[in-house]
């Protein structure tokens, strides 16, 4: 295993993901302490009928990321999928925004040892 490699794509997709998730995401999304919806979900924007929207173009945005850094397609794709699927948990209020953050680094982990291996 080339481990300066592995820590360099972990770097470039938590810079990305950093960007994505904190920088660029708006406030009405990141505050999910809102009022729960008939399903569960805590988000203001389901009273609008825009969260999955929203939660779809954020996990795509975190896909394309992935996709950019390790120009690998499938392991964007794989990105976009978890990403939306760790949020909802997180929206769920299944586990804290902590256990949220580390579901997202272990998956940037993940990421980087099947571009630096080949895997997959």
């Amino acid at each position: 295993m080339n481990w300066p490699e592995w820590g360099s794509l972990v770097f470039g997709m938590g810079v990305g993901h950093a960007v994505i998730d904190v920088v660029l995401q708006d406030p009405r999304i990141s505050s999910m302490a809102m009022r729960k919806d008939p399903n569960g979900f805590q988000s203001l924007l389901y009273y609008k009928g825009h969260w999955p929207y929203w939660l779809l173009a954020h996990g795509l945005l975190n896909g394309w990321a992935v996709t950019i850094i390790t120009d690998r397609p499938d392991l964007g794709m794989a990105e976009a999928v978890a990403h939306i699927g760790i949020d909802l948990g997180k929206m769920k209020g299944l586990y804290s925004v902590h256990v949220d953050q580390a579901a997202h680094w272990i998956c940037k982990g993940v990421w980087a040892y099947l571009t630096v291996t080949g895997g997959l």
